[in-house]
């Protein structure tokens, strides 16, 4: 974690929390999935999705087979 308050916003980073934007093909339009923390550090606090979770749902949007993680059905139209 960051000791000093002044340092989130600027060039500290986060690691705990990304966003990610996904548009086109199969994805729901205005779908928000997942939530943070609203105090520091920022860490996931409902739905949080992996590295292999969206790696999985980007290959089922392309029809590709991929057993890592799980398919987030909810960000599908």
């Amino acid at each position: 974690t960051i000791d000093d308050d002044r340092d989130y916003g600027y060039h500290a980073h986060h690691p705990g929390c990304q966003s990610v934007l996904l548009f086109g093909g199969p994805f729901r339009r205005g779908c928000a999935f997942g939530r943070s923390t609203d105090t520091h550090p920022m860490q996931p606090s409902e739905n949080p999705v992996t590295v292999a979770d969206m790696r999985t749902a980007l290959f089922a949007a392309m029809g590709v087979p991929c057993d890592e993680g799980r398919v987030i059905g909810e960000v599908f139209a």
